[in-house]
């Protein structure tokens, strides 16, 4: 659904262009802040750009989620289950995406199929477009329109694309894998975990009390998280408080189209967050294009960009931690309509 077909009028779209502005320039303070220089930070928390983006992909993710799905009539007490499942699907599709994207970067930038291609090619949006849609739409299902009968509701301000943007398509893919694995094991799984605990009566260790005020208000706010799972906690306040606004406004949504209006907002307010991430995506395909030669044009095999060993740990689990492999949803300077 378009969002000039929000019918409540243009104050509920003044709402939601400011819900998703707040978005962007949240993740964008995230992913540009050199997290490195802060020193040391305590356990559970982001010390590199990679992963206080996918913190902020995770957290907004699952409030997200359970704010749309609150729409639908359905149990509560299945959110989690399914979403690990779209988790599941979208992390799938990225993988195969990635693997698609990666090969059509060795033939339209090499002279590997044509002598006349080098690092300087620019293949049409439409050729990065035609993997997105087999992948997602017709292997996968979602709802993403041909772009062989659908024209892009934006021209955009590139003609044809080049390698800078396969790039960041490649590292918005593994971004998009790591974010729906975290979101899977280290969140819905431990939501599911805690909850079976507390079903059967478990005993659980309580925390200690903490020695000043604010740190007892923390763990009280920490505590009321735990039988919710539309708000994953988390220690930065500014997430959090994102975070609720995005569901406030979710929240508002009533009547017998709130679940279509509820999908709508998702998808705008996920298209705020990957253009907040852009500019980490832009850097590292910039880095990744500055170790590529020349000679490896000539031979066809360029080199897959590379993140910093430190951009991966501890957050990630070890079998995400270096291992290339095919890792978004499509990337916001060729999304289309869905």
């Amino acid at each position: 659904m378009p969002v000039s077909a929000l019918t409540p009028g243009p104050d509920l779209q003044e709402h939601l262009a400011n819900c998703c502005h707040v978005i962007c320039m949240k993740v964008r303070q995230e992913v540009t802040n050199e997290h490195a220089l802060r020193g040391r930070s305590a356990a559970g928390r982001p010390n590199t750009e990679w992963q206080a983006g996918l913190l902020c992909a995770r957290v907004l993710w699952r409030a997200l989620f359970s704010a749309a799905a609150a729409k639908a009539p359905a149990s509560k007490r299945a959110v989690p289950g399914v979403f690990m499942a779209a988790c599941e699907g979208l992390k799938q599709a990225s993988q195969k995406l990635l693997t698609k994207i990666w090969r059509e970067v060795q033939v339209q930038f090499t002279s590997k199929e044509n002598k006349y291609r080098n690092m300087k090619s620019r293949p049409a949006w439409s050729v990065l477009e035609a993997h997105q849609f087999e992948v997602f739409g017709k292997d996968r299902g979602f709802g993403v329109c041909d772009p062989a009968l659908v024209a892009p509701s934006s021209a955009g301000t590139k003609p044809a694309s080049n390698l800078q943007d396969y790039l960041e398509e490649v590292l918005a893919l593994r971004f998009a894998v790591d974010w729906m694995a975290l979101s899977m094991e280290d969140d819905a799984q431990e939501f599911l975990d805690q909850a079976t605990k507390r079903a059967y009566k478990r005993p659980v260790l309580k925390p200690k009390a903490a020695p000043d005020p604010v740190s007892q208000q923390l763990a009280a706010l920490k505590e009321k998280t735990i039988d919710s799972f539309s708000l994953m906690w988390t220690d930065d306040a500014e997430l959090r408080g994102v975070a609720s606004l995005a569901i406030r406004l979710m929240d508002g949504l009533e009547g017998p189209s709130a679940l279509p209006f509820a999908a709508t907002f998702v998808g705008q307010m996920l298209l705020a967050m990957w253009k907040g991430v852009a500019p980490m995506l832009a850097h590292h395909a910039a880095t990744g294009i500055a170790r590529i030669a020349e000679s490896h044009a000539a031979m066809g095999r360029l080199p897959a960009p590379q993140l910093p060993e430190s951009q991966m740990r501890p957050l990630l689990a070890p079998q995400f931690s270096t291992a290339w492999r095919p890792h978004t949803i499509a990337h916001p300077k060729t999304a289309r309509s869905w």
